[in-house]
């Protein structure tokens, strides 16, 4: 028994000694192939010509020369706040992001896909390619001239027409028509944090009266990152105010929005469904308040007692309040 455990023992140590020595051959072999290849390579290198070789030997001198100096320090300032060239009162042709914004207002424009009519708002959506959201379109006919309506598109009026704003305040004035605000906004549905946004503002109008304020994400140093609020994008929206006579205007909202952080495919339905139903109600919010602030009814108590030649009465006060 143990002449036959003794025989078995030694054919498995010959056979792994054969493997062994097999694969110390074969790498052996490899290496002084690749050894053989190297020297002929090195024995068929064809040196250049006189011309390449001193082109080469200046290109040489010339590196080591700028590469002695060390290079200059990467600038570290936040990104220029400039606004697109542009005219005060027209533009031909936009600037690229007013076209933008202009093509994704155009009812003609391809791939976009009608969901909903609310309030008279028709809606519209197009697919993002690097978003979950969908870019939203709202547009309607409203019943107050272009520029009186757009006059109401500002921070200080904001409040009055959209619910979802929280506050915000103008960070810099870049120019007469470009402004850097940011903007705090609740969230359309519990359990969605709120959001805020850091944008650049630019108005401009048109030679045929149409008034565009257009909003794109910058940076800026002044507002600190607030843990009740996430940082989103917004990226070539705004609205675009079409005249369409002396008392009536085509209004048309575009919201291109990345809002980051975490957000699951049921929330993103849902968050994208509230929009749909605020943006029709925006719009028909903000028509109403231009209607009452650019209407008689709405002048201050000192205009009204120099047109009637009199002190207001007391119950006049308390009403206008």
């Amino acid at each position: 028994i143990n002449t036959e455990y003794m025989g078995h023992f030694l054919s498995v140590y010959f056979f792994f000694a054969h493997v062994f020595c097999f694969c110390v051959y074969n790498r052996h072999h490899k290496l002084h192939r690749q050894h053989q290849q190297q020297r002929h390579n090195l024995h068929t290198f064809h040196f250049p010509s006189t011309a390449s070789a001193s082109a080469t030997a200046i290109a040489m001198t010339t590196l080591l020369s700028s590469s002695s100096s060390p290079p200059p320090p990467p600038s570290l300032s936040p990104p220029s706040l400039s606004p697109p060239s542009l005219s005060p009162t027209s533009l031909s042709p936009p600037a690229p992001e007013f076209m933008r914004l202009l093509s994704a207002a155009d009812s003609n424009c391809p791939g976009w896909r009608q969901v909903s009519t609310s309030n008279n708002v028709r809606l519209s959506v197009k697919s993002q390619a690097d978003c979950p959201v969908d870019i939203l379109r709202g547009s309607t006919v409203a019943k107050v001239s272009a520029s009186r309506l757009a006059s109401c598109i500002n921070l200080e009026d904001r409040h009055h027409w959209d619910n979802m704003f929280l506050h915000g305040n103008d960070l810099e004035v870049v120019d007469e028509h470009t402004t850097v605000s940011y903007m705090a906004y609740r969230s359309p549905i519990r359990l969605v944090t709120n959001r805020d946004f850091v944008m650049r503002v630019s108005k401009c109008v048109l030679s045929d009266g149409t008034e565009v304020i257009l909003a794109n994400s910058t940076y800026h140093h002044s507002p600190p990152v607030s843990p009740n609020f996430i940082r989103a994008e917004i990226r070539d929206s705004g609205f675009v105010v079409q005249p369409l006579g002396a008392h009536r205007c085509r209004v048309t909202f575009v919201l291109q929005v990345d809002p980051k952080g975490q957000l699951p495919q049921l929330l993103v339905n849902q968050v994208f469904g509230r929009l749909s139903s605020v943006t029709s109600q925006l719009l028909r919010r903000l028509e109403t308040y231009a209607l009452q602030k650019h209407s008689p009814s709405s002048t201050s108590p000192s205009s009204s007692s120099s047109s009637t030649g009199g002190p207001l009465s007391l119950d006049t006060l308390i009403s206008k309040l």
